[in-house]
């Protein structure tokens, strides 16, 4: 018996613990309690108290025998190196006593950097050890500064400089591991809120929020966590990046790992093209030195579905991945397949998202004997416990990315760093090898980074409106007008055009109110305002319109996103009009924009814990500051149903007093 408890201790992904009955019944799965009188195991793996799903008690008189099985040392050393500040000579010795031979020289090289005679780590590296520390900018001091100033030439120069090094110091390492680090060091370190995506903005948009540890090191690779947001995040705000990163900033300084949480917009993530998620992962690992060994992928709600999406879809990429209350996991075994771990949780109360999916999928992994924990909670409704939370993330820690092997997934051993992997496709495109502030400041520059969209588009727009040039009014008028440009270039394409008194400007910039995205007819219409002329008003009303009739077909199903762009289409539709001064458009302004859009009655059931008010409010003060523009009278009336609606909101009501005075 014994000799067959050992071999499934061996043969099995998840190194479960072991129950022996009496009756030779075998039992697998976490041994939460072994005591003198009671012997209880978790079948599913979780640890947690508040787990019941699973758990089987047994009298002490009913065990014969109860195997721990102790930690893999593998599995034992990801989780130590997954340290804000790793010792590495710790580190070094435990990978020796363990032969976990490529893990030692690379601690042994960490070790080198801030001791060069250390013994024991440099006969680790073997008779090469001085080749290898003249080489490697992580332990070569004279080398490490000079990237700093790599940084500051162009790419001819790069090239020249880059060539020296490996005549000089041996360099093994790709020219553009060094372009990628002097592209990282100028990036900020520490939380930024809704960035807008740089990478791949030909095909995909987008913004996310990203923490990096304050002591970032661009020769270090650091593990990445991808987190994707619910419509309701499920601990208060509503669902979108900046408000879902804000779970992890409390663990990932002691983690000390990248973490990025995009925003999907609308909902829901599956709404979405693949590369929409997989170029935020994408730029992060362009723009800092991530281990891809090391990347984790976690979703509440939503972004529970999300995650039983993409992980088991990509799961060659994940070291693992983790959905809580969602549901969609009928892919559990491919991703058991190829070695993905998984932690899965979900309440047995949840009113929102059924718990039968998960568990189902826990059952079929289970079975497998895969790699997983299933932790389900009977109480916490849609929430997620905190100490669910900080459960996972250290189930990730204790994960790296697994390969086919003739047995079946092996670990990858070592660090993979997004620095050394080979030039991406179209990288130089959207980041070149150009100084930070220098070149690519001509017109047709900035109107090519106007088509990229993303930030380069952000930033090329404002260059352009500093410059004040017309000549650019074709292209960007081009740019605008063709629906397969990127939604963001569109935008600010329309932004710029917007400061020009060009009739060719505004020519187009009426043709953009039927533009497919509502919020480049915002951007159109916010553009005419300036650009424009009085007789512009009239298309801009009869987008309105349009406008009307659309909002009316979409309200039963308006999600979050749809809901807000409305809004604020809407009420740029109204102040545009308002300054080209067009009092003929009245009528439409109080019938559509008032009181069939912002005052819109029998909304759909949003998402639990989301106001549509606080975007209507912001919508009625745009339109209350507005309605004195148009010098009619006729439209006075039309503020007191904005006022019954927010007839306890102080701001709206001396807001309204404003407008009434000046009508």
């Amino acid at each position: 018996m014994r000799r067959f408890l050992l071999c499934l201790i061996l043969v099995s992904p998840a190194l479960a613990d072991t129950v022996t009955l009496r009756d030779r019944t075998v039992i697998e799965g976490k041994v939460t309690s072994n005591t003198d009188t009671e012997v209880v195991i978790n079948t599913y793996n979780s640890s947690l108290p508040a787990m019941t799903f699973g758990v089987k008690k047994f009298d002490k008189s009913q065990v014969a025998q109860v195997v721990i099985t102790p930690p893999d040392p593998l599995r034992e050393y990801w989780e130590k190196t997954n340290a804000a500040r790793p010792d590495h000579a710790t580190l070094m010795k435990f990978c020796v006593a363990n032969k976990l031979d490529v893990e030692a020289r690379e601690e042994a090289l960490q070790v080198l950097a801030s001791n060069s005679s250390d013994a024991e780590a440099r006969g680790l590296l073997g008779a090469d050890v001085d080749k290898i520390l003249k080489a490697s900018p992580i332990s070569n001091g004279e080398l490490r500064p000079k990237i700093v100033d790599y940084g500051a030439l162009d790419d001819a120069m790069r090239k020249t400089t880059y060539e020296g090094w490996k005549t000089t110091y041996g360099v093994t390492l790709p020219k553009q591991y060094f372009d990628r680090v002097a592209r990282s060091l100028a990036q900020p370190k520490g939380l930024q809120e809704d960035v807008r995506l740089t990478w791949n903005t030909k095909k995909s948009s987008g913004k996310y929020s990203i923490w990096v540890p304050d002591d970032y090191d661009p020769h270090r690779a650091y593990p990445l966590l991808i987190g994707l947001h619910g419509a309701v995040n499920g601990l208060g705000g509503v669902g979108n990046g900046k408000d879902f990163i804000k779970h992890f900033v409390i663990e990932s300084p002691k983690w000390g790992c990248i973490v990025i949480c995009p925003t999907a917009e609308p909902l829901p993530w599956t709404g979405h093209p693949d590369e929409y998620m997989l170029s935020m992962v994408s730029e992060a690992q362009l723009l800092y030195n991530v281990d891809m060994n090391r990347v984790y992928m976690i979703g509440h709600s939503r972004g529970g579905m999300g995650t039983w999406s993409y992980g088991p879809a990509y799961a060659e990429r994940w070291a693992a991945f983790a959905p809580a209350a969602g549901s969609g996991g009928g892919n559990a075994l491919k991703a058991h397949q190829s070695g993905c771990g998984m932690y899965i949780y979900h309440s047995e109360d949840d009113p929102r998202v059924g718990v039968g999916d998960d568990r189902g999928a826990a059952q079929v992994l289970q079975k497998q004997k895969a790699d997983f924990i299933y932790t389900e909670y009977r109480d916490a409704q849609h929430g997620w416990p905190r100490e669910v939370i900080d459960d996972t993330l250290a189930y990730f820690k204790r994960h790296h990315l697994m390969k086919k092997g003739a047995k079946g997934p092996e670990p990858v051993h070592g660090t993979r760093s997004s620095f050394a992997e080979p030039l991406w496709p179209d990288e130089l495109l959207y980041f070149p090898n150009v100084p930070e502030g220098k070149g690519g400041n001509d017109l047709a520059s900035l109107c090519a980074a106007i088509e990229l969209g993303g930030s380069k588009s952000v930033k090329a727009a404002n260059q352009l409106i500093e410059k004040k040039d017309k000549s650019v009014v074709p292209t960007l008028s081009k740019t605008l007008l063709t629906p397969a440009s990127n939604e963001d270039a569109r935008m600010q394409a329309a932004r710029v055009l917007g400061t020009f008194k060009e009739a060719s400007a505004a020519g187009s910039l009426v043709r953009a109110l039927n533009d497919k995205s509502l919020l480049v007819r915002k951007a159109a219409a916010d553009a005419l305002a300036t650009a424009g002329e009085k007789k512009d008003a009239l298309s801009i009303a009869a987008a309105l319109e349009a406008l009307g009739k659309e909002f009316d077909k979409d309200l039963k199903k308006l999600d979050i996103q749809p809901w807000e762009d409305y809004q604020y289409v809407n009420a740029s539709y109204v102040a545009a009009m308002a300054a080209l001064g067009e009092a003929r458009v009245a009528g439409l302004v109080e019938t559509i924009a008032i009181k069939k859009v912002l005052l819109a009655t029998d909304l759909p059931k949003f998402s639990s814990g989301y106001d549509p008010e606080l975007v209507r409010k912001k919508a009625a003060l745009v339109i209350l500051d507005a309605l004195p523009g148009f010098k009619e009278p006729k439209l006075k009336p039309a503020i007191a149903p904005i006022k019954a609606k927010f007839s306890a909101d102080t701001e709206v009501q001396n807001r309204a007093s404003a407008a009434e005075g000046k009508m």
